[in-house]
């Protein structure tokens, strides 16, 4: 089965958003040297952050390896990319909407994680309310 065609609906906490994030920063490109070998983010702080930004995308990592950003759309909204050169997962933290990758879609509700593959248009739309989501992907976002 195709992930895009499955519907995930599982509510997810902050703090679980928060290790998930954590999770992704600890793994074993973190032992490099320079920047720290951990980095954790708090969900509220991101979200004031990228609210002041004004911008729908607020990267908060920005590493060699891989970058991850906050993705906040008001409802109806949508966020496009024309073609990814790098794998990318969203993960939903709240409110809900549409991926749509390659002709395909999918219905994301909180707790929600995609994948979506380097190469491809991805266009992720905010349903009836807000849609907030963690974006991780290798290299710069």
């Amino acid at each position: 089965m195709n992930p895009l065609t499955r519907r995930v609906g599982r509510a997810v906490s902050a703090r679980a958003a928060w290790v998930l994030a954590w999770a992704v920063v600890a793994g074993p490109a973190a032992a490099q040297s320079g920047p720290p070998p951990w980095e954790a983010h708090a969900l509220a702080a991101l979200s004031e952050a990228q609210a002041a930004s004004g911008e729908a995308l607020h990267p908060f990592l920005d590493r060699e390896a891989m970058s991850a950003a906050l993705l906040a759309l008001p409802a109806g909204e949508a966020f496009e990319r024309a073609a990814l050169e790098q794998d990318a997962v969203y993960a939903v933290i709240d409110g809900g909407g549409r991926l749509e990758v390659g002709g395909e879609s999918a219905e994301l509700a909180p707790g929600a994680v995609a994948f979506v593959r380097a190469g491809g248009a991805a266009t992720l739309r905010a349903g009836e309310g807000p849609l907030a989501a963690r974006h991780v992907g290798e290299g710069v976002i």
